[in-house]
């Protein structure tokens, strides 16, 4: 993961907790790094694991969608972020790219290796969609937490750090 470019900001309020993950010009390690940080902050707020899976499975569909298939005028580097969300009842998680193209379902065979990363968005997620921005687009997603957990809050220990994940 290229450290210079990465910037991973955490934010507890009282009602949920918020993640942010900037990265300029990434690759698929960067996507494997960012894939952890979803899973480990999911699972540092006491999420359960079934729900942290999915959200790491999904997250990871988009950001390797956003690596893979953006592309950005001649010279202009890929941005990437991700940002989570963490509700009493959900998880919110937008993966923004610089390319303001949507995404395109695929049809895939049974042997094929790639293509099915919006069937899974779509079949796992709650909700999910795209929206445009002045600098590319949006690419959502949300998750319902199981209603044993989600009556309480959730929130980040005091003290700690999200750390990139080394690939």
């Amino acid at each position: 993961m290229n450290a210079t470019t990465l910037s991973i900001r955490a934010v507890d309020h009282t009602e949920n907790v918020c993640l942010h993950m900037n990265i300029i010009s990434p690759g698929p390690a960067d996507v494997r790094a960012m894939r952890r940080c979803v899973a480990q902050m999911l699972a540092r707020c006491g999420v359960p694991q079934e729900t942290v899976d999915s959200a790491e499975l999904l997250a990871s569909e988009l950001l390797a969608n956003a690596v893979l298939h953006s592309r950005c005028p001649h010279g202009t580097p890929l941005r990437v972020a991700v940002d989570i969300r963490l509700e009493r009842c959900r998880v919110l998680i937008d993966v923004s790219d610089s390319d303001p193209a949507p995404p395109r379902f695929h049809a895939s065979d049974t042997d094929d290796e790639n293509g099915r990363g919006l069937a899974l968005v779509t079949t796992l997620g709650s909700a999910w969609g795209c929206r445009p921005r002045a600098d590319g687009k949006t690419v959502w997603f949300t998750l319902r937490i199981p209603e044993v957990t989600s009556r309480r809050g959730y929130a980040l220990a005091a003290g700690a750090a999200l750390e990139p994940v080394a690939a």
